[in-house]
């Protein structure tokens, strides 16, 4: 008793232009903390960047002397404008982490393991925390400056 058998095999591919989010990844402490520093840096830029706009307007021929040195009005924004662009820097690296390990699974669970995101964390906190203290005390000799300059243009009158 002999039997034949016939196998039939069909093969189908299929194509799908399917975009898959890892939403689970803004579930989890790494991804909301990462969400929070973005929301965070969104707020800094553009408070600095108002804050930048509405009170740095050139005013010509208000040049004062600090130290023997020129300074107009736009050069007293200078401790502005690097917390600015360290803050820019920080919000601009910590939404490409964000959105790569958004959009890839894999990258979700390879990259926190990385020695770069940690490198990254690192170097974007000392410039930060460099950045805060230098604005502050630079603002605070400029205002000191203009205190004691405003004091002496009242002896001399």
């Amino acid at each position: 008793m002999s039997h034949t058998v016939t196998v039939t095999r069909t093969t189908t591919t299929a194509t799908t232009s399917a975009i898959l989010l890892n939403i689970g990844y803004l579930k989890k402490p790494p991804g909301i903390l990462k969400l929070l520093h973005v929301l965070l840096g969104i707020i800094t830029v553009s408070i600095l960047g108002r804050y930048i706009g509405y009170f740095a307007t050139p005013s010509y021929g208000s040049t004062k002397i600090f130290l023997n040195i020129a300074i107009t009005n736009s050069d007293l924004f200078v401790p502005e404008l690097f917390f600015l662009l360290i803050a820019t820097t920080c919000l601009i690296a910590s939404a490409l982490l964000l959105f790569s390990c958004f959009i890839s699974i894999p990258t979700a669970t390879i990259l926190p393991k990385t020695i770069f995101v940690s490198h990254i964390h690192i170097m974007l906190l000392f410039f930060l925390l460099y950045a805060c203290p230098m604005t502050s005390v630079v603002n605070k000799i400029i205002e000191i400056y203009i205190k004691m300059e405003s004091n002496s243009d009242l002896i001399v009158s």
